[in-house]
């Protein structure tokens, strides 16, 4: 999966992290809320990955 994805948003274009750099990023910062969401961002990205082989 690549570090940077692109997102149109209306006449908008945004310059954003993927999921599994945001996993990283979270890992790495081992903050109380970062732990919080990790759980979330695991499942979200094996359900993805699920998804794209089906």
């Amino acid at each position: 999966m690549n570090s940077v994805c692109w997102s149109r948003w209306s006449s908008i274009t945004l310059k954003v992290l993927s999921l599994d750099r945001i996993l990283a990023s979270k890992e790495a910062a081992n903050r109380p809320k970062d732990r919080l969401v990790i759980p979330v961002l695991r499942d979200t990205l094996a359900t993805l990955a699920v998804t794209k082989r089906t």
